[in-house]
């Protein structure tokens, strides 16, 4: 701790003198370039970075939920809650058939933190390692619960539409939290589920 405040010290010195230092996202464009491809790897990584500052608030790092070898991927925006968790635990065992413990589900924000505003480099850190495990995990399906695939892909999606994602096909639901306050929605989405219920016992 003495020698990084120290080191500190010294920095602020040199910035005092006119010295400017190189942009951090220059540090995290290069970072992401060698992620490796290892999943294990690569949630350690995910574990230990400090790349931007919710590191400096967060207790800890959230980088996966349940089954990693899963070929379902269920994409959320922050790590969910009890609530979050139950109603979709509901989802999949009432309309896909599937226990929750079967699927792999990633939040797309690492760090395990609520009520904070976060900013778009954040946002960017975080996509690329959410990036990085969907291609090492190639899953066959992906279900977005709310609108976080804007940070993967630029189309603007309808609710229930599915595109062709790598090599899996994604589909988009409303929030966990909408759904929450509205239930009755989910019914919306019944011819949905069971088109995909159908192609996920082929699996």
């Amino acid at each position: 701790m003495n020698n990084q405040n120290n080191i500190l010290n010294e920095l602020n010195k040199l910035k005092l003198f006119g010295y400017s230092y190189i942009d951090k996202s220059i540090i995290v464009k290069l970072n992401n370039t060698v992620l490796p491809n290892n999943i294990n790897e690569l949630h350690n990584r995910i574990s230990n970075c400090n790349l931007c500052e919710l590191s400096n608030i967060t207790k800890s790092k959230i980088t996966h939920k349940n089954n990693t070898n899963s070929k379902i991927v269920i994409l959320v925006k922050f790590n969910l809650n009890n609530n979050q968790y139950e109603i979709l635990e509901n989802i999949l065992s009432n309309y896909l058939d599937i226990n929750i413990m079967d699927v792999l589900i990633l939040n797309l924000i690492k760090c395990n933190i609520n009520n904070v505003n976060i900013n778009n480099k954040c946002f960017d850190i975080c996509k690329d390692y959410t990036l990085k495990q969907i291609e090492i995990i190639n899953p066959k399906y992906i279900l977005s619960f709310g609108e976080i695939y804007n940070y993967i892909i630029s189309d603007r999606l309808k609710v229930g539409q599915k595109i062709r994602y790598n090599n899996a096909e994604m589909y988009y639901f409303r929030n966990l939290d909408f759904i929450l306050r509205n239930p009755s929605d989910i019914e919306n989405y019944r011819n949905i589920f069971n088109k995909i219920k159908n192609k996920v016992e082929n699996i």
